[in-house]
């Protein structure tokens, strides 16, 4: 007997600030509808497909071909045949886009408000560079991740536009379902907790939130390491602005907001580190500018000075053909082609031809980490990835990944 399914914390538990789009009875409710369709989805209907696999699709290919499947694309194409899958990527695909277009006409129906209350926040401020100059990569150009309408850079109302940028912020909740905290940053919460945990003599004194969207989950390293200097880096300049703009009206005055690309990470324009963090950032580059990215931080960090990377669990050698076509499935279908490539990359390899000892590499897993009391007990709480990313725990040492939550991979210098 399946178990209920879980029913998500609503809009209005969102936690607000200064630039957050106001939402009125019917768009909150439209959220809220989709919301508990993913956690439906998830909860419900995802072990469907495994089952599928299992009882129909495995046996015939075995019958058919006479052996088992090769390797994942071959699982995907039996799979789109089989009605059951059919569904679940369909509904799947269908609520990833309904969730991101509803957040978009929330947004754009405010757009000069919201404008006008960004730049009101900004105004005068010495902690907001934007560089018009830097080049934005192609694959932040080419494809409109995760579905969002604009992607990350779209302006609709002129150069100082921040509508995609708030459509960003809205989007987040119905999308992962309200399980990042009301304030989308329970991945920074996270951060600093393992850190904390792992580490708790490190005191970095310059911090580095790198693709950090618009700060969510910047602010808590700020939170937590109140006498460090805390800077969010970013391509975006929307999200640059509306971000900023964001910090200032939660108090958060002092962290400043850089827009830059991984590719222009340089020491001399941007100083040094004691502590670079990213969160959910490298599925959405792609393999030359993870490399160049790892080598670049590796150049900006101070002596001892640590980084560490929350981000989709790599596949191991254990990792059945089966796991690897569901958990690719955002590349085939979410926008987020280099999702493949990236779960098949040894990241203590990566880090070591970055120039980093093999020695000093870091490892482990995380879930966001929500503050208790944040959602009342009716709600629970369920993750888009949790049915994918369940196996079996390692050792503990590199790549010692349990399954559980984000695989967090990083090393001091």
């Amino acid at each position: 007997m399946a178990r209920p399914t879980p029913l998500p914390p609503t809009f209005d538990k969102a936690q607000l600030h200064g630039v957050l789009p106001s939402v009125d009875h019917d768009e909150a409710a439209r959220m809220n509808f989709t919301s508990s369709i993913s956690a439906f989805v998830n909860s419900q209907l995802s072990p469907g497909v495994r089952l599928a696999f299992e009882k129909n699709v495995q046996p015939k290919a075995e019958r058919d071909l006479g052996r088992s499947f090769a390797d994942a694309t071959e699982i995907r194409d039996a799979m789109a045949k089989h009605p059951f899958y059919q569904t679940w990527a369909a509904l799947r695909r269908n609520n990833q886009e309904n969730a991101k277009q509803i957040a978009l006409e929330i947004a754009a129906r405010r757009m000069d408000d919201i404008n006008a209350r960004t730049a009101s926040l900004n105004a005068g401020k010495n902690t907001l560079a934007l560089d018009h100059t830097v080049a934005t990569p192609e694959y932040l150009t080419q494809v409109e991740n995760h579905c969002a309408p604009g992607g990350y850079f779209q302006t609709h109302g002129g150069s100082d536009d921040v509508t995609v940028a708030a459509a960003y912020e809205v989007g987040l909740w119905p999308v992962g379902m309200g399980s990042l905290g009301p304030a989308g940053e329970g991945g920074g919460r996270a951060a600093v907790k393992w850190v904390k945990e792992k580490f708790p003599d490190f005191k970095p004194k310059r911090i580095l939130d790198l693709g950090a969207g618009c700060g969510s989950n910047t602010l808590p390293l700020a939170e937590g390491f109140p006498d460090a200097e805390v800077v969010a880096m970013d391509a975006s300049d929307p999200l640059m602005r509306y971000g900023h703009a964001r910090a200032q009206s939660m108090g958060y005055g002092s962290v400043r907001f850089v827009q830059a690309t991984i590719e222009s990470l340089d020491p001399a324009v941007h100083g040094t580190f004691d502590w670079v963090q990213t969160t959910m950032v490298w599925h959405e580059t792609n393999a030359e500018a993870l490399r160049q990215g790892f080598k670049r931080i590796h150049g900006i960090l101070n002596p001892s000075g640590l980084t560490t990377h929350f981000e989709q669990p790599t596949f191991t050698e254990n990792t059945k053909l089966f796991d690897q076509f569901l958990r690719d499935w955002d590349a085939w279908y979410n926008n987020e082609p280099f999702w493949t490539k990236l779960h098949r990359m040894d990241m203590t390899a990566e880090l070591i031809t970055a120039g980093f000892s093999a020695e000093k590499i870091v490892d482990g897993s995380a879930k966001p980490y929500i503050l208790p009391g944040s959602y009342p007990t009716w709600s629970g709480l369920t993750s888009r990835h949790e049915h994918e990313t369940k196996t079996v725990a390692k050792a503990i040492g590199p790549g010692s990944y349990n399954g559980e939550g984000w695989y967090v991979f990083g090393a001091f210098k």
